[in-house]
């Protein structure tokens, strides 16, 4: 998720973010890496920061009376908790999708990303879309 600074008033620039690095690190550490982009000023700029981190990072931001956050709708961060889950897992093995009733000729044609396409479908019983861009091999992952 991102941290961005927000004008006070509409008269004045948008706060700077930079000074939470210190809280940023420590809190993002064992979730993943949290990068600082710079905007065009030098002052601008925005965190970059791990969704695993977001409960804890929210939680802190709250704890301050003067802030206010806005969080992430529920919907939308249950999506994008189970995309981030979805993208760590490793594509399927073409023996896995052999055990799948996938035939070993086609499986071990499959390209990864091709394998964990028909895996998905797998997992939800048949009853998925594969919306891939074009020639990418939706038509043999079906």
């Amino acid at each position: 998720f991102t941290i961005t600074g927000l004008p006070i008033d509409y008269t004045s620039p948008p706060t700077s973010v930079q000074g939470l690095r210190t809280h940023i690190k420590h809190i993002s550490r064992t979730h993943g890496k949290a990068v600082w982009e710079r905007g065009s000023q030098e002052s601008e700029g925005k965190w970059r920061i791990p969704l695993g981190a977001y409960h804890a990072f929210h939680a802190f931001l709250n704890s301050d009376p003067m802030t206010t956050v806005e969080g992430i709708p529920p919907n939308q961060l249950k999506i994008a908790s189970i995309g981030r889950a979805h993208l760590a897992k490793d594509s399927p093995t073409v023996e896995k999708l052999v055990t799948r009733g996938v035939p070993y000729g086609l499986a071990s044609a499959l390209a990864s990303f091709q394998r964990a396409g028909v895996e998905f479908v797998a997992e939800k019983d048949g009853r998925a879309l594969i919306a891939d861009e074009m020639g990418l091999g939706k038509t043999v992952q079906a």
